[in-house]
């Protein structure tokens, strides 16, 4: 299930490799030459005639000629093959890694978490790539709270002194500046679900905002329906802002989102008072 929470869109059909990457523009050719040569003589090709003015295949070693998986590429289309070549392989990375932390004698939730750890991880996930853009999770260990970056075409990132680093296979970059490439950065903040009335429908009378910045926000209240409803944020420089709310807002589960326009922004904190109803649902 990990694996295939990387690679789903392989199950709607989808090619599982990044135009950026070297799998699309050359590992892509070099399977399908071989593929094709296999199943019209049954044999390796030792020639490629489409290179330059030829030159030789298997002792250029083009990719994966005499590796296990050549064989999905006999009963699959290349394509396919490739694809599912590298979900079995983040299950495989994941599973051994949890043999190898129990032959060492680690716990069974300790080897689950290690394994699940390293196929997950950045260079190994980062290899299940469906499109130009990525999303990235990460986690703080200190209080737990996780930040998700869209388009983020990195497969690493790391804090040095005080500089944030982003990595891929075409260097490495400070992350710094207040754009992405020219273009806004659109930061939003967003809560779970809670059930404040227990088994009875909720609502609100206010919220009230402590922030600071410049721009324009959106607060945007989510019920377990799925059902959004936004109001208009100024900010009043940490001094607390009154967001009065529609009254026929009623729900059991409810969440926040926070959504700015590209500024920088300061959050104190969002308190949302709950008129619980009498009636148990």
């Amino acid at each position: 299930m990990a694996a295939l929470t990387l690679g789903y869109p392989a199950l709607a059909g989808q090619f599982l490799v990044n135009t950026a990457s070297d799998q699309y523009i050359a590992g892509y050719a070099f399977r399908e030459f071989a593929a094709n040569a296999l199943r019209s003589t049954g044999g390796f090709p030792l020639w490629n005639p489409y290179l330059f003015g030829g030159m030789p295949y298997v002792a250029a070693m083009h990719g994966d000629i005499f590796y296990p998986t050549f064989l999905l590429r006999m009963l699959l289309p290349t394509d396919v093959a490739m694809t599912w070549s590298f979900i079995l392989h983040i299950f495989l990375a994941g599973l051994f890694t949890y043999l190898f932390l129990r032959a060492w004698r680690f716990g069974f939730a300790a080897a689950i978490a290690g394994g699940l750890a390293y196929m997950m991880g950045g260079p190994i996930a980062a290899y299940v790539s469906p499109g130009d853009g990525f999303t990235t999770w990460a986690l703080n260990t200190r209080n737990s709270a996780v930040s998700e970056y869209q388009n983020y075409k990195f497969n690493s990132f790391a804090r040095i002194g005080n500089h944030y680093l982003g990595a891929n296979e075409s260097g490495v970059y400070d992350l710094t500046g207040d754009t992405d490439n020219g273009a806004s950065i659109i930061a939003n903040l967003k809560s779970g679900l809670a059930q404040l009335g227990g088994f009875k429908f909720s609502s609100f009378s206010a919220a009230y905002v402590g922030m600071r910045g410049t721009g324009n926000f959106i607060l945007r209240l989510i019920t377990g329906d799925g059902v959004t409803y936004d109001y208009a944020l100024v900010p009043r420089n940490m001094k607390t802002t009154k967001i009065n709310l529609g009254k026929g807002l009623r729900a059991r589960f409810f969440a926040f989102q926070l959504i700015s326009s590209g500024s920088n922004f300061d959050l104190e904190g969002v308190e949302l008072i709950p008129l619980v109803a009498q009636r148990r649902v």
